[in-house]
């Protein structure tokens, strides 16, 4: 008697790309990054052409949960990705997220940012243009926690990156090669989570904020200041006006942490 046979795998939801997708879009980035010119790079970052460079990704936080529910994770890691659209063949920029365990093994999904660039999706926070200081009142003064970035910090870093006009190579560039992500200890996002609600969930959302790192570096040439891109994270919260929820940025860079 012929077994029944069994029903055709669920389609996987947006948000989730299978290694083989991942491969193409990080090899993209690889690409992007390492050429000179830097024509793909600064096209993946820009949201239109009278507009301030692509200044965040935004991560539903139920899919966050999800993430950090892994069974094993002791790290999440951040790499850089570009997807070029179907229909209108440009490159944006993005990134996937997904856990390992203690031995550095992948044990999670990839797990992807909300496609900004498609009109369904709500548009990502363009880079400042001025402080953010002055953009939002100031949240009250409280102890920082381990993973906590001190807000003149954030300020700095965020203010560096919307003073670019066009993402170009050497931003990117890390005396091991060119940047192709971060990776955090896991309680850098279970912390985000700590003053969100179960009801709650489907309307918060984790931001990978962009920012610029200066700082002196020895190079053949000498001692130069170098600016470096970077990630915070922040809990975008509907019920916290005024943008009061900390960033955090304690992540290691890869290279040569990968």
């Amino acid at each position: 008697m012929k077994a029944p046979s069994s029903p055709p795998p669920a389609p996987l939801p947006a948000d989730i790309i299978t290694q083989r997708q991942y491969d193409e879009y990080a090899a993209n980035w690889v690409a992007a990054s390492s050429d000179p010119a830097g024509t793909v790079l600064a096209q993946s970052f820009q949201l239109g052409k009278k507009e301030p460079l692509l200044a965040s990704l935004c991560f539903p936080a139920r899919q966050i949960a999800r993430l950090v529910s892994t069974i094993g994770a002791a790290r999440i890691k951040a790499r850089f990705l570009v997807k070029v659209d179907e229909k209108t063949r440009l490159p944006h920029f993005t990134a996937a997220l997904f856990a390992t365990d203690s031995l550095d093994a992948r044990i999670s999904s990839y797990y992807v940012a909300e496609e900004y660039w498609l009109p369904k999706q709500r548009k990502p926070a363009a880079a400042p243009a001025t402080t953010v200081a002055a953009a939002r009142p100031q949240p009250a003064m409280r102890a920082l926690t381990r993973t906590d970035v001190p807000d003149v910090l954030s300020q700095l870093w965020l203010n560096a990156w919307g003073a670019v006009t066009v993402a170009t190579p050497p931003l990117f560039a890390t005396t091991y090669g060119p940047l192709r992500g971060y990776t955090f200890e896991l309680a850098e996002f279970t912390t985000l989570l700590r003053p969100v609600n179960l009801s709650d969930l489907d309307n918060e959302s984790l931001m990978l904020e962009f920012g610029l790192h200066e700082y002196y570096r020895s190079e053949p040439q000498g001692e130069v200041l170098v600016q470096t891109f970077g990630l915070l994270l922040k809990l975008e919260s509907n019920k916290l006006a005024g943008g009061s929820d900390p960033h955090v940025n304690m992540a290691k860079p890869c290279p040569p942490t990968c």
